[in-house]
């Protein structure tokens, strides 16, 4: 995020350019006839287009300014493209102006978050009157700004809609029907990198390819900086970035990461799940998400794989039941139509006999299930057709509670027994058996589309000990579970495609024409 800052900052100097320039000719008197019949041209970049008046050019050294115009009367029009979402910008802009100029009275609307609006006013004598409307198109935010004089800002305001209702974009892709039986895949990056660019092209490659749905993760602590203070950059940027190129989502919050509590904001560290202010502040967090998220989102899940933590702390279930029910109220207070649930895992319940444990998580409107066909060692060397069994008793075990798969994977890895044929293998005898069974299960996500890097995958492997465990101390089982972490994508971490992403390509094709 570090890189995108600075381009921001960058958009802001030519602001105040366009702006200054703008006001110091009409410093005195602004002129009685506005240019509201000025002529039209039509301004184009790649997939944006937008009719610009005829107005002179304002000169700028900034190159994220594609072009910037001024009139005699003190009204400018700027247009500017920068590469990411539009709701950091609408964040971050509040945040720095004051840094640029005497900008006050700024108030942000990102309820539309491909088209947020930010609004300001500027300076003293004249005060000017800025509104910056930031459109999302073709994997660029397009910064449009409009300024004019306090006096005369309402009148400019009626002319600058006119120019916004002709902005358009070509690159538009369309979102899936909500419903059963979406397949999806969780859209892990090459080389593990969460630049805004390389995500885009991780999101549109898949879309291109027939993925329509995907799933993810929040951490807790990453998100709540202060208490009951929020900072969304990240997640905006991952989720905002999906859904805008035409992906459905579900997310779960990571109040149980697997095998430990999740990380909690600095301020509740230590206290679990029955002290009075962690479950205060989590409730009050889930409600933000779903404000922040909930139109978005078709599913929104409390805690990821709970029942592995469950299996050695026992006495926390009734706590997190507790914790979770009041937040899937408070969740419906701000969005009642958001399914709210939690993530078991599957293969867990099954290696240790305790199906049992889904009933109390019938509590929620849905069930989300992870599975992987691992043996003891994380051994991929079974039978890659068993998952039509599996997905019987998910059936069977979920009753009338609807379910969704999140995560579903073959590892790759030799030192596993795993290899490129057999996840083809499983790949292919999957999709049969979701194929059989269509209208059963909500959605099918397999995990993931890139593998890990080994350092990368160490570090991601020791999020799930307790605090001080020394991983050596696992012996062969510690490098076994890194290669399972590492080798479950459909392609290498370099983006070379593995075997299986062309079979998925050729399954997922055929399932969706199916129907």
């Amino acid at each position: 995020m570090r890189s995108g800052g600075t381009r921001i900052v960058g958009a802001i100097s030519v602001l105040l350019l366009v702006t200054m320039a703008c006001a110091g000719e009409s410093e005195i008197v602004p002129s009685p006839v506005q240019p509201t019949d000025t002529a039209v041209e039509t301004f184009s970049d790649g997939p944006f287009q937008i009719d610009l008046p005829d107005w002179p050019s304002v000169p700028s050294s900034d190159e994220a300014t594609l072009i910037a115009l001024g009139s005699t009367s003190g009204w400018g029009v700027a247009v500017a493209r920068q590469p990411l979402v539009p709701r950091p910008f609408g964040w971050y802009l509040p945040k720095v102006l004051p840094d640029h100029g005497d900008f006050r009275e700024m108030h942000v609307d990102d309820s539309d978050i491909g088209r947020v609006v930010v609004e300001a006013r500027l300076g003293q004598s004249p005060i000017l009157g800025v509104r910056f409307v930031l459109i999302y198109c073709g994997g660029a935010t397009y910064q449009i700004t409009g300024s004019a004089p306090e006096t005369d800002f309402s009148n400019f305001l009626e002319f600058f809609q006119t120019v916004l209702d002709s902005a358009a974009c070509s690159h538009s892709p369309a979102t899936a029907e909500a419903g059963n039986g979406l397949v999806g895949l969780i859209l892990t990056p090459s080389n593990n990198d969460f630049s805004f660019d390389n995500l885009r092209r991780t999101v549109v490659e898949a879309y291109d390819a027939g993925v329509r749905a995907s799933h993810s993760y929040l951490n807790w602590s990453t998100v709540e900086t202060e208490p009951e203070v929020y900072d969304w950059t990240f997640s905006d940027v991952l989720l905002d970035t999906m859904s805008l190129e035409g992906m459905r989502l579900s997310l779960v919050i990571e109040f149980i990461h697997t095998s430990i509590l999740g990380e909690t904001p600095d301020d509740l560290e230590g206290k679990g799940l029955d002290d009075p202010e962690y479950r205060r502040r989590a409730v009050a967090f889930a409600a933000a998400v779903a404000e922040r998220y909930g139109e978005q989102l078709d599913y929104l899940a409390l805690g990821n794989e709970v029942n592995i933590y469950f299996q050695d702390h026992p006495d926390d279930i009734q706590p997190f039941l507790d914790l979770a029910a009041e937040a899937r109220a408070a969740v419906h207070v701000v969005k009642p139509d958001l399914p709210v649930g939690t993530v078991l895992a599957f293969h867990e319940l099954m290696a240790r006999d305790r199906l049992d444990l889904i009933e109390p998580f019938k509590f929620g409107d849905f069930l989300a299930y992870t599975y992987y066909p691992h043996t003891p060692g994380f051994r991929y060397d079974g039978d890659p057709g068993v998952f039509a069994g599996v997905l019987d008793q998910m059936i069977e075990r979920s009753g009338g509670t609807p379910f969704i798969i999140v995560e579903n994977g073959w590892a790759t890895a030799p030192s596993l027994g795993g290899s490129e044929e057999r996840q083809a293998e499983y790949i292919r005898a999957t999709f049969a058996a979701l194929a059989e069974r269509r209208g059963s299960f909500g959605w099918h996500l397999w995990f993931g589309f890139h593998d890990g890097e080994q350092s990368i995958c160490e570090e991601g492997g020791l999020s799930f000990l307790p605090p001080g465990t020394d991983p050596d101390s696992l012996g062969d089982a510690w490098g076994y579970f890194v290669d399972y972490l590492c080798t479950l994508g459909l392609k290498h971490y370099d983006g070379t495609p593995k075997l299986g992403w062309e079979v998925f390509k050729e399954e997922l094709a055929k399932f969706q024409t199916g129907w």
